[in-house]
């Protein structure tokens, strides 16, 4: 594969997977669909740290831009414009780093929600999972949370989400970093093989290939004067006359 063609690849798929963050993130603000607990200030603590939103999503979004132009013709389909992907690639290593970070401490705390249990049985808000990961295998601790309802298993699949994406980013960034490093030293393979093939044709045989020439028939007083015709192929007098193929020297030829 071109790296030009790689560039391709990756930013597409970067498109996409930072339009997944972004949108995971923004569903992490409402828990159980719902604004009241953003006004009142009730979101799990990683939520607010954005990792979605600005790591997997802007971070990556950027370089992402730059990597899909490196296989467009344009000022960045060159070698510069590949060496640059490499400081852009790790650009997005960063982001998705960051997002992934701030996926794992997410499913590693737990989601904030107003809880009770045997041990507290006044309802409080707070983190009752925090430091304690064993919580993902105990599905019966989930019931202590009481609001937002079924906050555990929301923050689990939209987390769990956030950190794979993450994940698949980190790695095609990473991709992009090999790739830029050949693309700078060997160039890109993007541009249209048709027309630089096309360059290499003589001027002679563009025109053989692609011109129909026509030279003027000598009239029957051998002038050089008459309708023009082809190169090629037989041509008659209109007026019956005789007709000469070719040019005026030659003489003039029998009607077939």
């Amino acid at each position: 594969m071109c790296t030009g063609s790689c560039s391709r690849f990756i930013g597409i798929a970067l498109y996409v997977l930072t339009a997944v963050s972004i949108i995971c993130n923004i569903i992490l603000f409402f828990p159980d669909f719902s604004i009241k607990f953003s006004q009142d200030d009730h979101i799990t603590e990683e939520v607010k740290y954005m990792g979605g939103l600005i790591g997997g999503g802007i971070i990556v979004l950027i370089p992402a831009i730059h990597i899909h132009l490196t296989s467009s013709k344009g000022c960045c389909n060159n070698r510069c414009g590949m060496f640059l992907s490499i400081g852009f690639a790790a650009a997005g290593v960063s982001g998705a780093v960051y997002s992934m970070s701030t996926a794992a401490l997410g499913l590693a705390n737990g989601p904030l929600c107003l809880w009770e249990n045997s041990e507290n049985p006044n309802p409080t808000w707070g983190t009752p999972f925090y430091g304690n990961g064993s919580y993902l295998e105990n599905t019966d601790w989930w019931e202590w949370c009481q609001e937002p309802k079924n906050v555990v298993q929301f923050n689990l699949t939209l987390f769990s989400i956030l950190l794979v994406v993450a994940g698949v980013e980190l790695v095609l960034c990473l991709i992009q970093m090999v790739n830029g490093l050949f693309g700078c030293l060997c160039g890109t393979c993007s541009g249209d093989k048709t027309e630089g093939q096309a360059d290499m044709v003589p001027a002679g045989l563009k025109q053989q290939a692609g011109e129909v020439r026509t030279k003027p028939w000598a009239g029957p007083d051998g002038t050089g004067t008459g309708i023009p015709w082809p190169e090629t192929g037989d041509c008659r007098d209109a007026g019956g006359g005789v007709c000469g193929c070719g040019d005026a020297d030659d003489g003039p030829l029998p009607i077939r």
